[in-house]
């Protein structure tokens, strides 16, 4: 063989050699931002379809029309509904699970969870991804306002929705010595939807049960006729409160606050489904706290009552 050809040829498989190696190498070394999941909605149409709300207010179902374009242009118009346990947002069109919370996966596709740990006080997660025979971990934290469920490797927003189990605990005074400086700090550690109740006046058609914890320094103060928890429709005035007693630092307070049967607009109930409810610790802001800005939980978008369909 001609040795200019018996070289270029040896370079030609050095240079595929060296390309293969620099891939893989990207690969393993590579940290690509976890995909979003948003697992709380999804459309009512199929891709390529448009959305129209149905002209009854009232309506649970909106229409999704298509066109199939050239040559035919044949059009078609369907009325579709939501899957069960989900509701109709009919300004957005798209159906927004009951009562969910959100959760994104804290490795990337491709990636798998294989373990979690805790480094300067944050709790981490492992994730592994495989390119041929080389193997990469990198330690990945959820997002600031996100938690990490070491089990499942998801990250859930902060004081979202999380099953509540157990009687409610019944109030008990607490007393607890003060501390020069030390201040209580409110915070809701979950708030869910408990049970639904009876579509009729003056009776509670939701109850929520919300655990209130203290994460100050000093005890917080139980206050006589004063709402400390307050659950509400942030499009309305829909809400209730209830008070809460003592609570030391560390401690906790499950509550459950009832949302009555609204007189004086009914329809608001089924209508403007699904509810964005949110609960607030210290609403009435009577409670000197460390903090005054994490009273708040995230939004829980709750759907029509069950028993005012």
């Amino acid at each position: 063989m001609n040795h200019s050809l018996r070289f270029g040829l040896l370079r030609s498989v050095y240079s595929l050699l060296f390309g293969v190696a620099l891939l893989l190498a990207g690969t393993a070394l590579s940290y690509p931002k976890p995909a979003v999941a948003d697992t709380c909605s999804k459309p009512l149409c199929r891709s390529g379809e448009r959305y129209r709300a149905d002209s009854n207010p009232r309506a649970t179902t909106g229409w999704c029309h298509s066109s199939s374009g050239f040559p035919t242009f044949a059009r078609s118009h369907q009325e579709r509904s939501c899957d069960t346990g989900w509701t109709l947002d009919r300004t957005r069109g798209v159906c927004v699970k009951d009562n969910c919370c959100p959760e994104k996966p804290l490795c990337s596709r491709g990636e798998r969870y294989t373990r979690s740990g805790t480094r300067d006080g944050r709790t981490y997660g492992a994730c592994e991804s495989r390119s041929g025979t080389y193997i990469s971990h990198t330690i990945n934290y959820c997002e600031s306002g996100w938690e990490l469920n070491t089990r499942t490797g998801m990250c859930k927003k902060q004081g979202c929705a999380v099953a509540i189990t157990g009687t409610i605990v019944a109030p008990v005074p607490v007393f607890v010595p003060p501390v020069k400086g030390a201040k209580p700090d409110l915070i809701i550690e979950r708030f869910a939807l408990k049970d639904w109740g009876s579509c009729k006046p003056g009776n509670a058609v939701i109850r929520f049960g919300v655990t209130v914890k203290n994460i100050g320094s000093a005890a917080s103060p139980a206050i006589a006729g004063k709402a400390l928890v307050k659950v509400e429709d942030t499009h309305s005035a829909w809400s209730n409160g209830v008070t809460v007693p003592a609570i030391p630092p560390g401690g906790r307070q499950i509550v459950e606050v009832p949302i009555y049967y609204l007189k004086s607009d009914p329809r608001h109930m089924t209508d403007a489904a699904p509810h964005p409810f949110v609960a607030n610790a210290d609403p009435l802001r009577l409670v000197d706290e460390l903090r005054e800005d994490n009273n708040r939980s995230n939004i829980i978008n709750v759907g029509a009552p069950r028993a005012c369909k």
